[in-house]
């Protein structure tokens, strides 16, 4: 059976070839052109838009294969494993509080259609509780709606980082990295269909994995963190108001928020729809700077195995962090100069990357 492998929402401004793999833009109608572009503007006229079927997506390939094939098990199987490690790239580029760069995984979403030319339809079978269960949608009746908590937002490509992650599926540690990535990418779909406790589990399940803590230990997470966490310049936790004296203990005020963090998920993630006790950070609070940081360890993680090069902005990421955390509200805007709504994430991120 003839097969396309594709993302319907993701937009790609030119081709991408890297470790084995080909990115390929898709433009309906002009791109990639040739014999087979009537059977691609086909086979993706089912995903939609308000405004019709999709203009732009991005197509997969192995490097040196055609676009349309018969892939084995194995290939599948393979790339859809790219397909996670491209969505964890792009997460980990993403901006908070941006109208133009921010994005979530649902944007990476990615399909292998299987088809033959002598059919219009679509066989399309779904999971079920008990089993799977398989329906055929004749030419003209099968729509995928773009999600609307999907944007239009553009997707910053660290290539470096994209090289890495697929590197590393060679080295000893790549088992822990996967599934780690695997359950920090599905904690940041923004779909109104996932709970607020799983994600927060599955981030700090996340955490735990990538840092191979098996015993479910706080101090075996905060220990393993803290070696790794390395900023150039901490804060001093006692100027946080929102830390009281007895939670320092001679702590770094990452350590403190991470041990908070892992606190909540221990609630949420033992049957609570709500923590027991009174959290330092907020639930949402704590979700973004955990999906902050996380990219960020990894990043640290593959640089001590020599697969990655820590950038400069990677580093004045690390080092801004603390400030974020000590932020009493991140989620409070002010008026600035010229009546604009000016969020506290961006103001201490601008100050601390040119305060010098």
């Amino acid at each position: 059976m003839s097969m396309l492998a594709f993302f319907p929402w993701l937009a790609l401004r030119e081709v991408l070839s890297i470790e084995g793999y080909s990115l390929i833009p898709f433009v309906r109608d002009q791109y990639p052109g040739g014999l087979l572009q009537p059977t691609i503007d086909n086979l993706l006229k089912h995903y939609t838009t308000n405004s019709g079927p999709i203009r732009n997506a991005t197509l997969l390939t192995f490097a040196g294969r055609d676009l349309i094939q018969d892939l084995s098990d194995d290939e599948r199987k393979n790339m859809f494993e790219f397909a996670e490690i491209l969505a964890f790239m792009g997460l980990s580029e993403r901006e908070y509080f941006s109208d133009f760069t921010y994005i979530n995984r649902d944007k990476f979403a990615f399909l292998i259609q299987g088809f033959r030319e002598s059919s219009q339809g679509a066989a399309i079978t779904t999971r079920r509780r008990d089993g799977s269960s398989s329906d055929y949608w004749p030419s003209g009746t099968y729509e995928a709606q773009k999600p609307y908590n999907v944007g239009n937002d553009l997707v910053r490509f660290n290539v470096p980082l994209l090289s890495a992650l697929l590197r590393a599926r060679d080295i000893s540690i790549w088992d822990r990295l996967e599934d780690a990535i695997y359950f920090f990418n599905h904690a940041n779909t923004d779909s109104d269909q996932i709970a607020e406790q799983w994600e927060i589990t599955a981030i700090s399940g996340a955490f735990e994995r990538i840092f191979d803590c098996r015993r479910g230990k706080e101090d075996d997470l905060a220990d393993n963190f803290m070696g790794t966490w390395v900023p150039n310049e901490w804060i001093a936790p006692a100027s946080c108001i929102r830390v009281p004296k007895e939670r320092i203990q001679g702590r770094r005020m990452a350590e403190i928020w991470l041990r908070d963090f892992f606190q909540l998920r221990g609630h949420v993630g033992h049957g609570r729809k709500k923590p027991a006790q009174s959290q330092l950070w907020s639930s949402k609070e704590h979700l973004l700077l955990a999906s902050y940081v996380f990219p960020l360890v990894t990043k640290l993680l593959l640089a001590k195995e020599q697969l990655y090069t820590v950038s400069t902005n990677d580093q004045s990421d690390i080092d801004v962090f603390e400030e974020l955390a000590a932020c009493t509200n991140l989620f409070k805007n002010d008026v600035g100069k010229n009546d604009e709504m000016e969020w506290p994430w961006i103001k201490i991120r601008f100050n601390t990357k040119f305060k010098g």
